[in-house]
């Protein structure tokens, strides 16, 4: 028979999961940092407007990495809960992090999915302009796919955003 993880386990382990999420973001932040520096040179020696806008782009990734490692660092305690009332306060303050995720992080999502849909949109066009039929089908078959997941999402997140306001 297995025990029962103890509360002061479960904490312990969200605080390494914690730790391994704010170095996974500082390292990615130092990836996008240098990306960003080099598609930004890039697009100054050659003035290509198409370089200017992957550099945009870029410092888009360079800030949310920045913001998401700054939420995680102010999510951990300086030091481990000790007592039963700060480790409640500390998963209650997850948790509201977690199922109420601020603005930046909402408009971070929507910016990257419509980037995500026009790269698409853009690839989907030069395929379908080169193929025959068959290629044509395969990818009105997936723009299919993505357009039911999104409608199934909105529908989904306005059904949770109806449960989570309170009646009027």
């Amino acid at each position: 028979m297995e025990e029962a993880v103890t509360v002061e386990q479960q904490v312990a382990v969200l605080r390494v999961q914690l730790e391994a999420a704010k170095a996974g973001f500082a390292r990615w932040l130092v990836v996008c940092c240098v990306f960003s520096i080099g598609v930004s040179l890039l697009a100054a020696f050659t003035k290509s407007a198409l370089f200017l806008a992957v550099a945009g782009f870029a410092w888009f990734f360079v800030w949310n990495r920045w913001k998401c490692w700054a939420m995680v660092r102010a999510l951990l305690p300086q030091r481990t809960p000790s007592n039963d009332e700060e480790r409640r306060q500390w998963i209650n303050r997850i948790r509201d992090s977690v199922f109420t995720p601020p603005a930046w992080w909402k408009l971070s999502e929507n910016i990257s999915g419509a980037a995500l849909i026009g790269l698409l949109a853009v690839i989907t066009f030069f395929v379908v302009k080169s193929s025959g039929l068959l290629m044509t089908l395969l990818y009105g078959l997936g723009w299919g796919i993505l357009i039911l997941y999104i409608v199934f999402r909105v529908k989904y997140a306005r059904k949770s955003q109806d449960r989570a306001s309170p009646p009027a």
